[in-house]
Parts: C-alpha cells; sequence; structure tokens
C-alpha cells in the first residue's frame, strides 16, 4: 500500500513537471512567433516608407526602384505556409487581395476616366480598360501600385497549388526553387504585353524568400550576418549606381546584376529590420510596425493620396486642373517632396480605414 501510494505520488509528479515543461516550451514558441512578426512588420513598414519615397521621386529614387518590389514579394514568400488545401488558400487570397483590386480600381477608374478624357470620353476606351481590370491586366492609374496585389494573387496561388501538388515529395523545395529561377529567367529575357514579364521576375523572388526562410535564415552566425549584410549594401549601392535597371519597363543595363543588386538590397534591409526590431518599446520602431501593418492599405491608395498635394499645388500655384491625373506625382522638387510623402503615407491610411469600413467590409459580409 506504501509503495503503491509513493508509485501514485511519483506519477503525478513528473506528470506535473511534464505540463509546466510543456508550457514553457509553448510560451517560447509563442514569444519566438510574436518577435518574427514584429521584425516583417518593422521590415515591410521600412519597405513601404521606400516604395512611397520612391514613388514621390525623392532622393535615391534610382537605387530604391532597384529592389523596392522585389522586397515586398521576398518578404510575402517568408511568410508563405503551405498547410492549407488549394480551395481554402484561393478563397483567402481572393478576399485579401483580389477583391480590394476589384472594388477600388472599379470604383475610382470612372473619376480618373472623366478627368484624363476630358470632354474626349470614348465608351470603346471606357469598356476595354474596365474589361482589362476585371482580368486583372491593368489597373486605374490613380490606383497604380494595386498591380502588386493582382500579381501576388496569382503567384501565391499558382505556387500554392504546385507545393500542395509536390509537398509530399522530398525535393519539392527543389522543384520550387528550380522553378522560381525558371520564370524569373523568362521575365528577364521575354518583355510580354500588359507587364507580365514583371509578375514572372517577381515570382523568381517570392520563392527565393520562401527558400531563404526556410533554409537560410536560422542558419547564420549573428557577426557573420553582420559582415554579410554590411558587404551586401555596399553591394547594391555599387551596381545601381553602375547597371541602372527598371523593372516596371523590363529594362537593364545587366540582367545579373539587377537580380544581385536587389538579392543584396533586401536582404540588407531585412537584416536591418531583425535588429532594430527588437527595441519593439521604441515609440519610432512601434510607429514603423504600424506603417508595417498598414502597407497594404498604403500600396492601394498612395497614387490616389499624392492628389491630395496636387489640389495644394492648384490652389497655391494656380495650376491647371488637369494636373490631378499627373502620374505619379505633378512636381516633388523642394519641400514638395515630404509633402507627398506624408500625403501617400498616412493619407492613404486614413483613405483605407474609411473605404474598407465603408465598402470593402460590406462587400465581404454579403458575398459570405
Amino acid at each position: 500500500m506504501y509503495h503503491q501510494t509513493r508509485e501514485r505520488a511519483f506519477v503525478s509528479h513528473n506528470c506535473y513537471a511534464l505540463d509546466v515543461l510543456q508550457m514553457k516550451v509553448q510560451s517560447l514558441q509563442k514569444g519566438s512567433q510574436t518577435d518574427r512578426l514584429v521584425y516583417l512588420d518593422f521590415a515591410k513598414g521600412i519597405g513601404i516608407i521606400l516604395v512611397v519615397w520612391a514613388h514621390a521621386l525623392g532622393p535615391f529614387s534610382d537605387y530604391i526602384n532597384s529592389f523596392h518590389m522585389p522586397y515586398f514579394f521576398f518578404i510575402s514568400g517568408m511568410l508563405y505556409k503551405g498547410d492549407r488545401n488549394i480551395t481554402r488558400y484561393a478563397k483567402s487570397k481572393v478576399k485579401s487581395l483580389l477583391l480590394p483590386f476589384w472594388v477600388y480600381n472599379l470604383m475610382v477608374y470612372p473619376v480618373f476616366f472623366v478627368l484624363h478624357y476630358w470632354k474626349q470620353w470614348s465608351a470603346v476606351v471606357f469598356i476595354r480598360d474596365i474589361i482589362e481590370i476585371i482580368i486583372t491586366i491593368d489597373k486605374s492609374p490613380f490606383l497604380g501600385a494595386t498591380w502588386f496585389l493582382a500579381s501576388l494573387f496569382w503567384i501565391s496561388v499558382i505556387i500554392h497549388a504546385v507545393y500542395r501538388f509536390m509537398h509530399k515529395h522530398n525535393i519539392c523545395d527543389f522543384w520550387l526553387l528550380a522553378g522560381g529561377i525558371v520564370t524569373l529567367i523568362t521575365g528577364l529575357e521575354i518583355t510580354f504585353p500588359y507587364r507580365i514579364s514583371r509578375t514572372l521576375i517577381c515570382s523568381g523572388f517570392y520563392v527565393f524568400g520562401y527558400i531563404y526562410n526556410k533554409y537560410v535564415s536560422k542558419h547564420i552566425a549573428g557577426p557573420v550576418k553582420f559582415i554579410v549584410a554590411i558587404v551586401m549594401l555596399v553591394i547594391s549601392l555599387v551596381l545601381a549606381n553602375k547597371f541602372p535597371a527598371s523593372l516596371s519597363t523590363n529594362e537593364y543595363d545587366n540582367k545579373v546584376t539587377f537580380v544581385l543588386g536587389a538579392l543584396c538590397a533586401l536582404l540588407f534591409f531585412i537584416y536591418l529590420s531583425r535588429q532594430l526590431a527588437v527595441l519593439n518599446n521604441n515609440m519610432l520602431v512601434q510607429h514603423i510596425c504600424y506603417l508595417g501593418k498598414e502597407s497594404l492599405n498604403i500600396v492601394i491608395w498612395q497614387f490616389l493620396t499624392f492628389r491630395f498635394a496636387i489640389i495644394i499645388q492648384i490652389l497655391l500655384l494656380n495650376i491647371s486642373i488637369t494636373s490631378l491625373t499627373a502620374f505619379p506625382v505633378y512636381d516633388t522638387s523642394g519641400i514638395w517632396f515630404l509633402i507627398y510623402l506624408i500625403a501617400g503615407i498616412y493619407g492613404s491610411i486614413v483613405v483605407g480605414k474609411l473605404t474598407n469600413q465603408l465598402v470593402l467590409n460590406n462587400i465581404k459580409i454579403v458575398a459570405k
């Protein structure tokens, strides 16, 4: 009887110890995941500032343009998880990417059409442009950066379908990487209509982000990362200066240096984000993380909210009202660059929150 009591007490104590250990492990895993999300929010915050900065034609825009869109697709690849079935995954991407693309472009395009083709309106042009928006091969110039949503939708859904088809094979990730490299090279070598080449190139960076996060990121020591990051920054600066490139028009002085320079730049800024995000009690770091969480709103609305700055210029400089259709900006010389930057970032957040509340959320409710 005495031995049975001791045995039950021993088992009970060990079960309690295992429960405590499991709780600690879960707490550490949760903390690690939270830290990861914080640094990726910070990375997106840095990225979206750079995007608006470049679109507002600020200083160093040529350098920023050499990597800022590959940067966002790379981060999206880092966040990719292949655990959901294809149908559920595709539905979630329709709601988060395709629905905002359709709703806001179809809502804004008529305004652009009236202003841009003032008194020279054509029903043929209007219907053609609407169809192109619906099939995601074009967008309203007022929402020019929304091409990112359509491209990310097709990239993420197609790659997920491939992954789900092959994920039980040991070399699935190898084939994903090979496919990413092939599509990137294809996009670089062939300029397709409707800037499809840009999407093909960005799909390569999406796959690179997935591979980097899964196999590379956790296996480089801290001091080595610092040295490598500085070297990559220098390489990206030199290459961007010596070999100009345009992802938008698919024109490059040297295609290899474009890819290498973009990878070096984005890896440097991801490293920088990881280092600075640990200061998550700092107000500036918290604010940049907030901008990262709002990056989708900023991507969607920045070109439209640049119109706020143009309206100020119309009122103060007595320029023509047709300047409202200037793309992407009218005049960012001097102090005007900062006004465009503020309008592009914070105006987009305000407009995004309002339109999400008044339009998109109601459409999602009806769609259910």
